[in-house]
């Protein structure tokens, strides 16, 4: 299982097959979406810079994780929450 640390890259991994989305435990994010309109915006967003490959299948991926709790955002308790990706993208956690 994986644990990502960028929801637009590691979406971007997903669409392009160098990941499945069945092998992600969860991604923790930078994003602050707190309702459906700021995810929308934020998907939408992404759909048109990171996700060109295939948008649509960036926003079925998206609520899939979403859907089932697997996407975590720290900075909508805390916005002063930042992690960094220096290291890559995906953290192996078995």
């Amino acid at each position: 299982m994986k644990h990502g640390l960028s929801l637009s890259l590691c979406v971007q991994d997903i669409i392009t097959d160098r990941v499945r989305v069945e092998d992600v435990a969860f991604i923790t994010t930078n994003t602050c979406a707190r309702d459906e309109h700021d995810w929308m915006r934020l998907v939408d967003s992404y759909r048109i810079t990171y996700w060109r490959a295939d948008p649509g299948r960036a926003a079925r991926v998206v609520k899939i994780l979403l859907d089932a709790g697997r996407i975590l955002q720290p900075r909508v308790a805390n916005a002063e929450y930042h992690h960094r990706i220096d290291a890559g993208i995906w953290q192996d956690i078995g």
